[in-house]
């Protein structure tokens, strides 16, 4: 059996080693209240990286689930197109190997207009309800003026030179 005193010591070692471990944890509880915003702020930084999405194609829809927008990459142009509420294509942004393009179609999805930069060249069309191109305004590569009119056979009513 052991004596009073070697009893007071043992209490006394575990006293030393309850005070320790209290003094730890009131040390780890004061880090990290002050760790904690900055710790937050650098797991938000992180998040944000997390929110850049790499696919081949997406689709928009809306509340009833019909697509609205499309953007992908058709042999290796980017396309973006637009659709109404009947799903029907309405507008196309496209770049391609002649250049940038925006094409706006009716509501028989027959293109209408089509905005284009040719090899450094703005060519805008203007097409009938059969998609027959009736009047182009645009610039050569010197940026001289094009105009041209023309009839349901194609045959130019005016053109400026």
């Amino acid at each position: 059996m052991k004596s009073i005193e070697e009893r007071v010591g043992d209490l006394e070692k575990s006293i030393r080693r309850y005070r320790a471990m209290v003094l730890g944890l009131v040390l780890a509880l004061v880090a990290g209240i002050w760790a904690g915003p900055f710790l937050a702020w650098a797991w938000a930084e992180g998040k944000d990286r997390e929110k850049i999405i790499r696919c081949q194609k997406l689709e928009v829809v809306d509340d009833q689930g019909k697509i609205r927008a499309i953007l992908t990459v058709s042999k290796d142009a980017p396309v973006l197109a637009l659709f109404d509420a009947q799903g029907k294509a309405r507008v196309r942004l496209a770049e391609d190997k002649d250049g940038p393009g925006l094409e706006l179609y009716d509501t028989r999805e027959k293109l209408r207009t089509g905005l284009r930069v040719i090899k450094n060249a703005p060519v805008l069309t203007l097409y009938d309800g059969d998609g027959k191109p009736r009047a182009i305004l645009g610039t050569n590569l010197y940026g001289e003026p094009r105009i041209g009119l023309f009839d349901d056979f194609r045959q130019v009513l005016f053109q400026q030179p």
